[in-house]
């Protein structure tokens, strides 16, 4: 599985640079973690104050995860979200602030590596040959 996590990985970080290219948002790498766009601020602070800041975590333009995975629409990416990975409820997003009043989608590197890999047709070539 690792060799799988590791090709999404670089083209993760390929698709990372073509968004840069065409002007959009780089990858944010950070200690910790972000609050997301559906959890209370009020809850956040109560896990931040009880639990340890993770290792460093890097964060990828919802476009380049979008490209690296396959997809071309959001609806169908949380669709699968929802039905194939049996996660209800909304993607884990962080909306990274770019300027004033504008936000870039983003999404955590283990949120793809551990569980958005599952849509990756080379995941499924490997699950078919087992």
């Amino acid at each position: 599985m690792s060799d799988i996590q590791e090709d999404l990985k670089q083209q993760l970080l390929e698709q990372t640079e073509r968004v840069v290219a065409r002007g959009g948002p780089a990858a944010v790498r950070a200690a910790g973690r972000f609050i997301l766009h559906y959890e209370p601020l009020e809850a956040w602070r109560y896990e931040a104050a009880r639990v340890q800041p993770r290792e460093y975590e890097t964060y990828y333009p919802l476009a380049a995860v979008m490209a690296a995975l396959g997809y071309s629409c959001l609806p169908t990416l949380q669709q699968d979200w929802n039905e194939a990975l049996g996660q209800p409820g909304p993607l884990p997003l962080y909306l990274h602030p770019t300027a004033a009043g504008h936000y870039t989608a983003m999404l955590a590197e283990t949120v793809v590596l551990d569980h958005l890999i599952w849509l990756t047709d080379a995941c499924d070539a490997v699950m078919m040959a087992d």
